[in-house]
């Protein structure tokens, strides 16, 4: 089965809130092809602010509130995401799609935010509902956007019950 990647447009009446999201998988080459297309698809849907959001495995315990880190292209962005609890990161080392989107959108004068959930390492399960509901939550304070995210909280307690339950049963 081809991965599949799907864009979403939501224009309400008010178009302070017109939304485009982009679902899909991350390429494994092209990173700036790639990005191009989508700062162009940007650029045509008249978008202001790219907000990217990912995950990554870390040294975290499943027992507290997923960590969140990012990264943010103006000072305006910075203040807002630290204002909600997103760390600015300061990971030096490999580069990733997200890095390569940045670059597309500074070359495009586009504002961009990058923010990443932490997921325990040793919990396997993808995608990690405790962190997805992180995210989300940042994400909707952030484009200011009501979306009832109650079913994916009930879920995260449920994956966080699961997990401690597993952990228990090991010797």
């Amino acid at each position: 089965t081809w991965p599949t990647n799907d864009f979403y447009y939501y224009a309400p009446e008010d178009e302070s809130h017109r939304l485009i999201l982009y679902v899909g998988t991350e390429p494994n080459l092209r990173w700036r092809t790639f990005s191009r297309i989508l700062t162009t698809i940007a650029a045509r849907g008249a978008v202001q602010t790219v907000i990217s959001l990912g995950a990554l495995l870390d040294e975290v315990p499943h027992t507290r509130e997923p960590k969140i880190t990012g990264r943010a292209s103006t000072p305006e962005l910075e203040q807002r995401a630290e204002w909600l609890g997103v760390r600015t990161s300061h990971y030096q080392g490999p580069t990733g799609i997200h890095t390569a989107l940045m670059e597309a959108c500074k070359g495009r004068g586009l504002a961009h935010a990058s923010i990443w959930g932490h997921s325990p390492h040793y919990v396997n399960n993808s995608p990690n509902p405790a962190v997805s509901h992180s995210l989300l939550i940042r994400l909707r304070s952030l484009i200011d956007i009501d979306v009832d995210l109650e079913e994916l909280r009930l879920a995260a307690v449920a994956g966080m019950d699961d997990v401690t339950e597993a952990i228990a049963q090991e010797p």
